[in-house]
């Protein structure tokens, strides 16, 4: 099957929320193809211009590279590298992680955030399903941030507020209309994108690596209260910083703290995260 014209689908990787994942090929080079579902509310042109910018930003060692995206059959389509050894998900189950290659990846993905807050984009969807891996020459991962931005392509402020809807089941958030919002920042309910939320979902992000809770081979980081497991982001700073002291290593549980501020206003830059790795 081919598609965008010059792109031939080679297999389909899985199924996400918003769409498929599909390894493509341009008969030359392998790519990772995201075809993304559009609502009927989205303003597509307003998304066009905003994949275009994604386009045109500097490349960077800790972000996978944005290559093309086109529109059809009503469905956006997202060219990326292709990485084969997989997501941090994947790995984080399969490998164990002690505290310096937990260390790593959080210091890996925060300058992927670094550089797209240096240029004024916003993540908005900072998980383990779109932390990827290369491996350096040494055969060591390397992290890079994939997806950001395309969760504003496919969901509505209805499906943010159905996704933190009531007191659902824990699997609820992981399989919920909007994927994994575990690791969403609370103002996420609201449709309030910003780079205080992307250090919130790394601090999640790093909080599930220590806690290695898992839902169906998925990392799934909650915090215990009187109503049963539920995600951070729906959590008091006093419950956060009680699960923070039981489960994250010393070395850097006191950033991680600040990171899951309830108040965005109270969260440390990204620039200052990476200020405590020097």
């Amino acid at each position: 099957m081919k598609i965008g014209g010059k792109y031939r689908i080679f297999e389909t990787l899985g199924n996400g929320a918003f769409g498929k994942t599909h390894k493509v090929t341009n008969f030359r080079d392998p790519f990772a193809l995201k075809e993304i579902q559009i609502q009927k509310s989205t303003d597509t042109s307003a998304v066009d211009t905003e994949l275009e910018a994604h386009e045109n930003l500097p490349r960077h060692e800790h972000l996978v590279t944005f290559i093309d995206h086109f529109t059809e059959n009503d469905n956006i389509y997202v060219v990326l590298d292709f990485c084969e050894p997989g997501n941090l998900n994947d790995f984080a189950v399969s490998e164990k992680m002690d505290d310096v290659a937990i260390t790593r990846a959080m210091k890996d993905v925060a300058h992927g955030l670094q550089h797209l807050h240096k240029h004024n984009v916003v993540h908005g969807n900072v998980k383990p399903q779109n932390i990827l891996l290369t491996l350096s020459h040494g055969n060591k991962p390397v992290f890079k941030l994939s997806d950001f931005n395309l969760s504003k392509c496919s969901c509505s402020k209805d499906l943010l507020s159905t996704a933190f809807a009531g007191n659902q089941p824990l699997d609820a958030f992981v399989s919920g209309p909007c994927g994994l919002t575990l690791f969403w920042a609370p103002e996420y309910k609201e449709g309030l994108y910003s780079s205080p939320g992307d250090v919130f979902s790394l601090g999640v992000v790093v909080f599930a690596l220590f806690s290695m809770r898992l839902e169906k081979k998925t990392l799934c980081p909650a915090v215990k209260s009187t109503g049963g497991e539920r995600p951070l982001a729906l959590c008091s700073d006093d419950e956060i910083e009680t699960a923070v002291k039981a489960t994250v290593s010393d070395s850097v549980r006191g950033i991680v703290g600040r990171m899951l501020a309830v108040d965005p206003t109270g969260r440390p830059t990204i620039n200052d995260v990476l200020d405590t790795f020097e």
